[in-house]
């Protein structure tokens, strides 16, 4: 297996709840490059934004979201900034230049968080997870050949 398809199958434990089964192989995989992971969590992010908001969305529904994302992950540490909170998802629906001012590695954290609590909230199934799983990396693939 190698460090993509392990960290996919990291995510996808969270997001079905077998929180176990994530750490377990979050502690295998230790350090994982950028295009198998953060690049993977990007992506998945962007999809799990889309699905939940319209690019016309008012940002008093994004912020009263963010507060219930803050108010669930309470407990992180570092504790989640709201700006930056509020930054990513704002930079999924149409405000692109507020992503590079955010540093990647606070990003990541937040981003996982606001993906779990959208699959949550939307009581996503396993097979409807493999499906947004599947399209992430296709995603990323395609970012990565973009790139190019």
């Amino acid at each position: 297996m190698n460090a993509r398809t392990k960290y996919r199958a990291m995510l996808r434990a969270g997001l079905v709840g077998d929180f176990d089964a994530a750490e377990q192989l979050g502690t295998e995989l230790g350090e994982v490059a950028w295009n198998d992971s953060g690049l993977l969590v990007n992506a998945l992010f962007v999809l799990a934004v889309q699905r939940k908001f319209d690019d016309d969305t008012d940002r008093d529904v994004i912020r009263e979201f963010v507060r219930e994302t803050l108010d669930d992950y309470k407990s992180a540490d570092p504790p989640f900034k709201p700006l930056m909170t509020e930054g990513l998802i704002r930079s999924v629906l149409g405000e692109e230049e507020l992503y590079p001012e955010i540093p990647k590695n606070e990003a990541i954290p937040v981003q996982t968080a606001i993906i779990n609590k959208i699959v949550a909230d939307a009581r996503t199934s396993p097979d409807k997870v493999d499906e947004l799983l599947d399209k992430a990396e296709k995603l990323a693939d395609r970012w990565i050949q973009q790139s190019k």
